[in-house]
């Protein structure tokens, strides 16, 4: 195992269930989930440090800092769920209220993973649907030519294994080898030419930088929907 996959899962290996994250001691500076409710943001705080427990009070854009684009989504999710009166959705509803709320909620995941991709980890990001067992924390993934090609939202370069350990899943399929194969010589090769006159060059072959952003595509497919996977060239 290479040095810096070890250093993640003595990372996760430390973690503890006691905040949403799992981690007693960590320095996420917001835990948060996204739901609609009538006239809220649709963005909700989960821990409260003075109480020690889960709580649900709504968090303003505003407080949150958020960029005003990501601000203008959030509005307009939420304003289908005020207008349409979502809360009251039932599974016998006609077909325009049946697609619109499949809609609204894949929009949901979409706007979690926004929040999780602007704030990495300074902030825990999970979102809801029906139940518990519906609730996925956002994970953050980046591609990004180094002595490694992945990366955690530490900037903590890993390896798929820390990825199967971090959503429990499996990354055994021959698809999945292969990408990683793929990923590794891809990064040695940009390495390679940022470096081949003994000083550092940015590198500007547009074949090289296209081919990053394939192999980000392709390990999107492969994960988990409720991850986030980012190309930085």
């Amino acid at each position: 195992m290479k040095a810096s996959c070890k250093k993640h899962k003595e990372q996760l290996e430390q973690k503890r269930k006691t905040k949403p994250c799992g981690d007693q001691h960590c320095e996420h500076k917001w835990h948060l989930q996204v739901w609609g409710e009538f006239y809220s943001s649709g963005i909700w705080s989960l821990w409260n440090d003075d109480k020690q427990e889960r709580e649900f009070p709504n968090v303003g854009y505003e407080l949150l800092g958020l960029p005003k684009d990501l601000v203008w989504k959030f509005k307009q999710w939420q304003s289908l769920y005020d207008e349409y009166g979502l809360y009251w959705y039932r599974d016998d509803a006609d077909e325009f209220l049946k697609k619109l709320r499949t809609a609204f909620d894949e929009q949901k995941l979409e706007l979690a993973k926004a929040l999780k991709a602007h704030f990495k980890s300074d902030v825990y990001v999970e979102t809801y649907v029906e139940s518990e067992k519906d609730i996925k924390e956002i994970k953050y993934y980046c591609v990004m030519a180094d002595y490694d090609a992945l990366w955690d939202e530490e900037d903590v370069g890993i390896c798929f294994q820390n990825i199967e350990e971090d959503c429990n899943i499996s990354l055994q399929s021959n698809e999945a080898k292969q990408l990683e194969k793929d990923l590794d010589k891809w990064a040695k090769e940009h390495i390679d030419l940022e470096w081949k006159n003994g000083c550092y060059t940015p590198v500007t072959d547009e074949a090289i930088i296209e081919r990053g952003r394939i192999l980000t595509e392709r390990l999107k497919k492969i994960l988990p929907n409720y991850c986030v996977v980012e190309y930085r060239v």
